[in-house]
């Protein structure tokens, strides 16, 4: 045997080792996390905002044709401009907290882990 295989041989005896460790030490770890709850669904948030711009599209395009007045395109742009406007700053809030909310779950298990690990 040579130098070379003999090298291979412990390699591959820690590679097993490390691998075979928490099995043979019985640890058993869990790293499932619920996502959290948010106010409001973010499907519905989208779809309000989507049904916002397609109603700006169309006064757009009817007021291109001629059939709706400049004052009337006025304020019903503005008014889809806000409601737009609304659900894109709800869904930023809620993924927002969603992050904040991920951010401490994540921060919570690992000292839970951290303090698993300095128990042993």
């Amino acid at each position: 045997m040579t130098g070379l295989d003999i090298l291979h041989l412990a390699l591959a005896l820690v590679t097993i080792l490390v691998v075979a460790a928490p099995l043979l030490l019985g640890r058993e770890v869990d790293y499932s996390l619920e996502p959290p709850k948010t106010d409001e669904d973010a499907s519905e948030l989208a779809a309000r905002r989507a049904a916002a711009l397609e109603a700006i599209r169309d006064l757009d395009f009817e007021h291109a044709a001629g059939k709706i007045s400049d004052a009337d395109h006025a304020a019903a742009r503005a008014r889809h401009v806000q409601e737009a406007a609304g659900a894109l700053r709800a869904i930023e809030e809620s993924q927002a907290k969603e992050w904040a909310a991920w951010e401490s779950r994540i921060q919570a298990r690992r000292a839970e882990l951290r303090t698993k690990s300095e128990k042993r």
